[in-house]
């Protein structure tokens, strides 16, 4: 029975210096889920089924995919009362595209949409984190050889680093501490679509970008 009561008397203090914003934000390693500038290629991108409202004829669209690998607890311990875990991150400066079927390259290229769904996984849980990113990420043509690098806009850089921000909470929250602090290999795989606009399409094109994870954040 005191130990009940213990329990209870130190759930009600840290909830009570939560809503008073007396406990600070526990910060993460950059790379507290394993996917930290991990490198994404797509499949060859398709013509865009066009729709009324968002889509044009020179929509292309392509999947990508991050392979599962393994990745260690943090070491931050992280208090079982907060907020909110939240994510700031983006598409690091820098992608690359292979050749389009048309054979010549876009001298700029808009990003309109991109949907990430983050897989993580220990031996007793499994969690899927979807994000989806609606706007224009501009790319301008840098150097190009076989293939064209491409670097973001100066008016889309920043928007491109915190273009899939994600906030975690309740029951998801839980779940990715448990993953994340339990002990033992976890895993992580990310699945991505993007959708562009360009002159010329990048039909027949791949595009290799890489996530940048510029925080992790449990806030109270």
């Amino acid at each position: 029975m005191q130990k009940t009561r213990t329990s209870l008397l130190i759930v009600l203090a840290s909830l009570l210096l939560s809503a008073c914003g007396l406990i600070p934000d526990v910060v993460l390693e950059p790379d507290a889920l394993g996917y930290d500038n991990a490198s994404i290629t797509t499949t060859p991108f398709q013509n865009a089924e066009l729709d009324s409202t968002s889509l044009s004829s020179l929509s292309s669209v392509a999947s990508g995919s991050f392979d599962p690998i393994t990745f260690e607890d943090t070491t931050t311990t992280i208090p079982i009362s907060p907020q909110v875990f939240e994510i700031v991150q983006g598409i690091k400066d820098g992608v690359t595209v292979t050749p389009p079927l048309s054979g010549a390259f876009p001298t700029t290229i808009t990003i309109t949409n991109i949907t990430l769904n983050i897989s993580l996984s220990d031996a007793e849980d499994a969690i899927t984190i979807p994000i989806t990113f609606n706007g224009n990420l501009v790319l301008e043509q840098s150097t190009c050889l076989a293939s064209c690098q491409y670097t973001f806009a100066a008016g889309s850089l920043e928007a491109a680093a915190t273009s899939l921000n994600v906030n975690i909470s309740g029951s998801q929250f839980r779940t990715v501490r448990s993953i994340i602090t339990r002990g033992g290999d976890n895993t992580v795989e990310l699945d991505m679509s993007i959708t562009t606009e360009s002159t010329p399409e990048l039909v027949g094109a791949t595009m290799q970008l890489t996530m940048d994870v510029q925080s992790n954040t449990v806030k109270f």
